[in-house]
């Protein structure tokens, strides 16, 4: 299947009282953003997307990693939230993915309570909105906490 431009689509959680929320675990949350090194053909560009994204979902459902990814033309900004060790390991990972480089992370702190708990990786973009969104990305914490709350609110309008 191909993602139509703009889609927001991601994988939930089914259980009703979503599958993550009563665990007893330390939870952590990191946000961080990147160039974009995927391909400059949409066409192209969209199947490396769903790439991404189904091995995220399996990968992240089975290390109990929930998030968002957005996309624009040329830049990446994701969340993750979860166990603060599988959190740090996934992303110590991602810093030596050849999809994206000039790794920047934004945010990096303890979390009381998920806010992708139903989401193991939902998917932005790419549009107007997340071209604006994903890049520059502000290097302060209120600029990583507007792009959260960004995401939040398009992720529930378009579910």
């Amino acid at each position: 299947f191909f993602l139509p431009l703009g889609a927001t689509i991601g994988h939930r959680y089914h259980d009703g009282g979503g599958a993550l929320r009563g665990h007893d675990m330390s939870l952590f949350r990191l946000v961080y953003a990147s160039m974009s090194l995927l391909s400059d053909k949409p066409d192209l560009a969209r199947e490396q997307i769903e790439q991404i994204l189904l091995v995220s979902r399996r990968n992240n459902e089975a290390a109990e990693i929930t998030g968002a990814l957005l996309f624009s033309d040329t830049n990446f900004s994701q969340v993750l939230e979860g166990p603060r060790a599988e959190v740090e390991r996934l992303y110590e990972t991602l810093n030596h993915d050849p999809r994206h480089k000039d790794l920047l992370l934004l945010l990096s702190e303890p979390l009381a309570a998920r806010q992708f708990p139903d989401w193991s990786m939902a998917y932005i973009g790419p549009n107007q909105w997340a071209k604006q969104a994903a890049g520059p990305p502000s290097r302060e914490p209120a600029g990583a906490r507007r792009l959260l709350a960004l995401m939040g609110q398009t992720l529930n309008r378009g579910s």
